[in-house]
């Protein structure tokens, strides 16, 4: 007769039942996306999924987000076609005007105003530097917001019951604040983690134009060097941008091309970081005129600094830059 499994064993075995579930879900989501992801991702579709279980992409109404982007994928089973449509397709999905290559979009405001929550990733293969951003595709700027989706979240509706004067709106936020206080004490996250996104702080090598800076893991020394400051850029992108007619515009480029110059001296002693700052600068800008400049730029910096990936998404998207007409459906 078989032994009866003892109550610690089948604990044990039903752990590491759930283990292997969720590294399967996140090997498929970055089988799909090309991206490392964070473990947070699936406790925090579990929170999700035990405010609202019939719609868990709908449980944060009360803050007016829903869930997009990977968590479509956290449960569907996916056909043939979809497993083989490659990084590049799920990236573009939910691209915003102002995201660059390194955001993935995670919630979107249920509106049309288009604040929306991402997670932004340096290099795809390396996730010890990704923290929460938010923008509101009115401008560049990406505000950090923490290390995860739980502290990004508690934030906003902290910051919307400061805000809210309406009773039943503040009842939905009141609920949506207890609920998520309760999942992270029982399991043990806290609401308030900063730890990565100071981290983050202090090992950019440039801050850049959207503000959430950059990560250029320097090797023998190597690997950024300041070409340019960020006032000196955005002077000679303002002075293009209003120049009066293309003659003048085409002469206002020159202080810019004088920067490549500098440029491919850095790349010959493998600074590509200042390359990098460069293309994201000139994609912050959000003009047309930068548009050929900038993919050429950070197309050649990501294939330099071993992210590929990045240069597909920056040279599909400045092919096909928009505000609204969001998902993409090609």
């Amino acid at each position: 007769m078989a032994r009866k499994r003892t109550q610690k064993e089948a604990k044990a075995s039903n752990a590491k039942r759930t283990k292997s579930s969720k590294d399967e879900i996140l090997s498929t989501l970055e089988k799909l996306y090309g991206i490392q992801f964070p473990q947070h991702f699936l406790q925090f579709y579990n929170f999700c999924k035990e405010v609202n279980s019939v719609d868990p992409l709908g449980a944060l109404s009360a803050i007016n987000l829903k869930l997009v982007g990977p968590f479509e994928y956290m449960e569907k089973e996916l056909s043939k076609e979809e497993l083989s449509l490659g990084p590049l397709h799920y990236h573009m999905t939910w691209r915003h005007f102002y995201d660059p290559p390194e955001c993935l979009t995670l919630l979107v405001d249920k509106s049309q105003n288009q604040f929306h929550l991402s997670l932004i990733t340096d290099d795809p293969k390396d996730s010890s530097h990704s923290v929460i951003v938010s923008n509101d595709d009115k401008s560049c700027k990406l505000k950090l917001l923490g290390d995860d989706l739980f502290t990004g979240v508690c934030s906003i509706i902290k910051s919307q019951l400061r805000t809210s004067v309406n009773a039943a709106e503040k009842r939905k936020l009141t609920e949506l604040n207890k609920s998520l206080n309760d999942f992270c004490s029982e399991h043990h996250i806290s609401t308030a983690s900063y730890t990565k996104t100071d981290g983050r702080t202090k090992q950019a090598v440039s801050k850049t134009l959207h503000g959430a800076g950059m990560i250029v893991t320097e090797k023998g020394g190597c690997g950024y060097r300041q070409v340019f400051t960020g006032q000196e850029i955005s002077r000679n992108m303002r002075a293009v941008v209003k120049a009066s007619d293309d003659e003048e515009r085409i002469k206002r480029f020159s202080p810019l091309l004088e920067i490549q110059t500098h440029l491919q001296f850095a790349d010959d002693e493998t600074d590509f970081g200042a390359r990098l700052e460069f293309g994201l600068d000139l994609f912050c800008n959000g003009s047309m005129y930068f548009h050929k400049m900038a993919t050429r730029s950070l197309t050649l910096a990501y294939t330099l600094l071993g992210r590929p990936l990045y240069g597909q998404i920056i040279e599909k998207h400045l092919a096909d830059r928009r505000h609204d007409d969001l998902p993409r459906t090609t």
